[in-house]
């Protein structure tokens, strides 16, 4: 099992791996020219014992990176986890953009009664 943390300071992936004692792992994140940006995990994540993957993120806006950067980043690293061989991932977002986005805040008939005359 690995515990990797896509935040900058990555002190929550810390505090988490030192909570639960599993091993916290550095991912290479690097920005390229013209936006895009390579992000990969630099320990095998293949099967076994190891298949077993924690993405901690922290999804809020920061300095020159808006929330939709940080959820793109993670499933790309997800996505590159699943790649490498990963048998399970786990995404931990302490606060989850969008999460309040479909809850419905006034009284919506869905499916309205037509009456019908001949």
């Amino acid at each position: 099992m690995q515990i990797f943390d896509l935040t900058p300071a990555r002190s929550l992936g810390h505090d988490i791996a030192h909570a639960t004692g599993f091993p916290f792992a550095s991912p290479e994140t690097r920005d390229i020219e013209g936006g895009q940006h390579k992000l990969r995990p630099l320990v095998s994540v293949r099967g076994g014992d190891v298949g077993d993957v924690f993405v901690v993120s922290a999804l809020h806006a920061t300095d020159g990176m808006s929330v939709n950067d940080h959820l793109v980043r993670m499933l790309f690293f997800i996505a590159a986890c699943r790649d490498h061989g990963a048998v399970r991932v786990t995404a931990v977002a302490p606060w989850l953009p969008y999460a309040r986005k479909d809850r419905v805040t006034t009284c919506v008939t869905l499916h309205p009664q037509r009456t019908e005359t001949a």
